[in-house]
């Protein structure tokens, strides 16, 4: 697995990380970017979404570093890896430091792209590095602790140009023996657009993985409910969301686009196979990203 791609020859450009934490006190995430335009204008970017406020952090293109064969970024005195993160975040609204240790990560087996990873031209792809881990240690925000004890993470990249037209994305990994992941987009390509989908339900070890590209359909996308079928399997989301706060997000490499996520929704999976129903667990503290 590759953990950076870097813009090669790309004149427009972005790649980011997306790394949360659940604990019982704080629902929070860090999301390390870099943004390229017209190969001329780099930044480097540090966001962050709590389930009460978003901050976003901008430092110099030359304070980002990251590796490919392995997690390891850094931007500035900012270091996130496969093993911890170490933050030192501070302006005028916030002052937030973060030191947490990770225990191993729970991998998917495959790509979650499938074979749309080798497609040359699209806008966006995706990465799912760890669907469920264990966090220890404790975050700092303007004086206040919150300590994190064997506490739950999940962290995921994507890069390209911009991110889909279109999409809904729901993370939780707090469900009852079981993490899940969804992402549902409108995506450009070429002269086309196509409705993609790319889910997966872990139940224990084990993967149901929904998406496009193994024939799973779409029976029903609404905001309260999305409905998804794969041979003798059927999967229900049913969505209750929470209020939502606003994110920069990449279109043509620009860090300009609103999107808006909830830290705090709760969702309902049920997954039934020849009409029987074989898991059903609620997932509180989810997440949920619509652009």
């Amino acid at each position: 697995m590759k953990y950076y791609f870097g813009p090669k020859k790309k004149k427009n450009y972005f790649e980011g990380w997306y790394f949360k934490h659940n604990s019982k006190d704080l629902n929070i995430a860090f999301i390390p970017s870099i943004s390229i335009i017209h190969s001329k204008e780099k930044k480097s970017f540090i966001q962050v979404i709590s389930n009460t406020f978003t901050e976003r952090f901008e430092f110099s293109y030359d304070d980002f570093f990251s590796e490919s064969k392995t997690l390891n970024i850094r931007i500035k005195n900012n270091t996130f890896s496969d093993q911890a993160i170490n933050l030192n975040l501070k302006n005028e609204n916030y002052d937030i430091k973060v030191d947490l240790i990770y225990l191993p990560f729970q991998t998917l087996n495959t790509d979650i792209m499938g074979p749309f990873k080798r497609l040359p031209k699209m806008e966006c792809k995706h990465n799912v590095f760890s669907m469920k881990h264990l966090i220890n240690g404790t975050i700092t925000i303007n004086g206040k602790e919150y300590l994190f004890n064997n506490d739950l993470g999940y962290i995921e990249g994507d890069y390209g140009v911009s991110f889909p037209n279109k999409y809904i994305w729901i993370q939780s990994n707090n469900l009852n023996n079981g993490a899940f992941f969804l992402s549902i987009a409108t995506i450009p390509y070429c002269k086309i657009s196509f409705t993609g989908l790319i889910a997966s339900l872990m139940i224990g070890s084990k993967e149901y993985r929904f998406a496009t590209y193994n024939f799973s359909k779409i029976l029903k996308n609404t905001n309260d409910h999305i409905k998804i079928k794969k041979g003798n399997l059927i999967l229900d989301i049913y969505i209750k969301d929470s209020d939502r706060l606003i994110l920069s997000a990449p279109k043509n490499g620009h860090m300009t686009r609103k999107v808006y996520e909830s830290m705090e929704a709760t969702i309902e999976v049920v997954l039934s196979k020849n009409n029987r129903e074989v898991y059903h667990e609620f997932g509180y503290n989810a997440s949920i990203e619509l652009g």
